[in-house]
């Protein structure tokens, strides 16, 4: 059987959105809170391994101020603090100042497939989508247990 290597956001998203499903949340609030957090998480280690720098102070004071003016609150989710719009169509948690959409979370899974060529890139396709239908399996089976913080 051939090794396949995928990015580990993918997977981090697909396991938060089961988390925040498990929690409560619509399928498209948990997709927008998923994609959050993957981003949040990255954003630490990067600044953690010395790769990135937080943002500037007045950058941090000129986009708080953009949310507070949005109306943006925050949900802790999974020991991070995520902040958030309500709209028509329900909670959506903001990348900066602009709201996730869940079509673009669920696009996200396996982003490196696309840039796969030939075999590779079907293999690689059919993996991701049965990493997905596995975890959607045993997750609504119980086998993951969310306890709030």
């Amino acid at each position: 059987m051939a090794q396949i290597t995928v990015n580990r956001a993918p997977f981090l998203t697909l396991w938060a959105t089961v988390v925040a499903r498990r929690l409560g949340f619509a399928e498209e609030e948990a997709l927008s809170l998923a994609k959050a957090f993957t981003g949040l998480t990255a954003q630490s280690k990067a600044q953690r391994l010395g790769l990135s720098q937080p943002r500037p102070e007045h950058e941090r004071e000129r986009i708080q101020a953009e949310r507070e003016a949005k109306g943006a609150e925050y949900v802790e989710f999974l020991d991070r603090l995520i902040p958030v719009i309500r709209t028509e169509k329900g909670l959506r948690a903001l990348s900066g100042t602009s709201p996730i959409s869940p079509e673009s979370t669920r696009r996200y899974p396996c982003p490196e497939v696309w840039g796969t060529p030939g075999a590779r890139r079907e293999k690689a396709h059919r993996a991701c989508g049965d990493l997905r239908a596995y975890g959607a399996r045993r997750f609504s089976d119980g086998y993951l247990h969310a306890h709030p913080a």
